[in-house]
């Protein structure tokens, strides 16, 4: 499923090395932006399961990492099941969804920033919550801890009258490294399907010669 699992590997919200309710939305955006640039020093594989009314129709494992050029490199590493010529459309726009939200555009999300409700907890925890995110009616919530990306979730639609859910979950690589996107399930109740994606064995490397990787 290429389609799917290509896209996936953009998975940080940010790190933010500093307090959230007291900075400004442009110092968003340029950690949410430093954050994507160090991910790329790393490879890492991803599993990707898809649901359909409750039962397993496919799983794909890959393994990424970023070429001399900076493009997107993938290997495939097996797998099991298939998805339909039909189906196969549809789970990849969930995927491009769900990433919207888990990993969107440092700009989108400074904008939002600026808007959004916020509550500074206890321990280092802060909340993020509003609507009108990327689509009219939308609800994101977000959880923060020690000033880095915890959880995410995310009520919107699929097309114009599907509701989607989507969850995700943020880790740190060690040593102060990158935040990433360990786990993001979109969620379709109405149809019956499931959409698991993780993100794991992230090993830090240089960048390799395009012509040693297969090409998305």
């Amino acid at each position: 499923m290429r389609e799917t699992a290509a896209i996936l590997v953009l998975s940080t919200l940010s790190v933010m090395p500093f307090t959230w309710g007291q900075i400004r939305p442009q110092e968003v955006s340029q950690q949410m932006s430093a954050n994507l640039q160090e991910l790329r020093e790393y490879s890492w594989s991803t599993r990707t399961e898809v649901r359909l009314k409750g039962q397993q129709i496919s799983v794909t494992l890959e393994k990424f990492r970023y070429d001399l050029d900076g493009q997107l490199q993938i290997i495939p590493l097996g797998g099991s099941g298939k998805l339909s010529p039909e189906l196969q459309p549809v789970i990849s726009e969930l995927v491009e969804l769900g990433l919207a939200y888990a990993q969107p555009k440092p700009q989108e999300f400074s904008a939002f920033f600026s808007r959004a409700d916020m509550w500074q907890g206890k321990g280092g925890t802060l909340r993020i919550e509003g609507e009108n995110f990327l689509r009219t009616g939308d609800y994101l919530d977000l959880r923060a801890k020690n000033n880095r990306a915890d959880r995410l979730s995310v009520e919107t639609l699929y097309g114009s009258e599907t509701p989607v859910a989507i969850d995700a979950e943020f880790r740190a690589l060690p040593n102060e490294g990158p935040n990433y996107v360990a786990r993001l399930e979109v969620s379709v109740p109405g149809d019956g399907i499931d959409v698991l994606i993780e993100n794991f064995d992230y090993v830090y490397n240089a960048p390799v010669a395009a012509s040693a990787m297969i090409s998305i």
